[in-house]
């Protein structure tokens, strides 16, 4: 992926992008009406392996599901300051009668149960590039391929801090990703549509979705980076994770001893 430059930021709080008068911009930049998020993809269908098959979505902080946290953080980063976004759909990729429920909490009080969809890549647990491309599909079919979207998987339990950084850096050609301790994040980014679909779509014609990485499907994109705060974006793949990172299991089911999977 080539670093682009952030873009100079204009009134209202978004970056003034090359074309804003009508005409497409330099490097694909966005059309007038297209600087802004329309929808956001929260990844919460993994197998959890080294959890024991334990979802990662439904461990807790203070009670509440990671997967609440996460679209809680969403939707309200989205709601705060000069955003110009108040109901942006919200798609869930996982399995939805285990993961709706997770959602019937007060830190999504307040969410339009109207703007929260639920989906599964085909076939199941094939893959992070084939979940996005799921996802991506039943968005679209809402939002169009206009504007951009915020991409997060549910495991990351700092994920408020992560989106201080993301969401203040301003939108780019084809949308920006967090860079953490030199790490870029594929699944704490915001994309524009019309440039993830065309890589999916590209993707899906060399038959390279499926158990593919994201960073091969995202590879041809115009990515800019913003560097986020030391371990924002760290998440939960093993018991060793969830104990570091001030994560509780799942009430009336005890965890393995963390140091198990060290």
């Amino acid at each position: 992926m080539k670093r682009s430059t952030t873009p100079a930021r204009n009134v209202s709080g978004l970056p003034k992008q090359p074309g804003t008068e009508g005409e497409p911009g330099a490097a694909g930049g966005p059309r007038t009406g297209e600087s802004r998020i329309t929808g956001v993809i929260v990844l919460a269908g993994g197998r959890s392996s080294r959890l024991g098959g334990t979802a990662k979505a439904a461990l807790t902080i203070g009670g509440v599901s990671l997967l609440a946290g996460t679209v809680a953080a969403a939707r309200g980063s989205l709601r705060s300051k000069e955003r110009p976004v108040l109901d942006a759909p919200v798609v869930v990729v996982g399995p939805e009668e285990q993961l709706r429920p997770l959602l019937a909490t007060t830190a999504t009080t307040g969410i339009d149960k109207q703007q929260l969809f639920f989906v599964r890549e085909e076939p199941v647990f094939s893959g992070p590039a084939a979940a996005l491309a799921t996802g991506l599909a039943r968005l679209t079919t809402m939002t169009g391929s206009a504007g951009y979207v915020l991409v997060l998987a549910c495991d990351m339990p700092r994920v408020p801090v992560v989106l201080r950084s993301l969401l203040d850096h301003g939108l780019a050609a084809d949308g920006v990703l967090a860079t953490d301790q030199g790490r870029d994040q594929p699944l704490a980014a915001v994309y524009r549509i019309a440039a993830l679909r065309g890589a999916i779509d590209r993707a899906r014609r060399e038959g390279i979705v499926t158990n593919a990485s994201l960073f091969s499907l995202i590879a041809s994109l115009e990515v800019a980076r913003t560097t986020v705060p030391v371990g924002s974006t760290a998440d939960v793949d093993s018991w060793a994770d969830a104990a570091r990172l001030g994560v509780d299991g799942i009430p009336g089911i005890s965890p393995p001893d963390a140091a198990d999977d060290d």
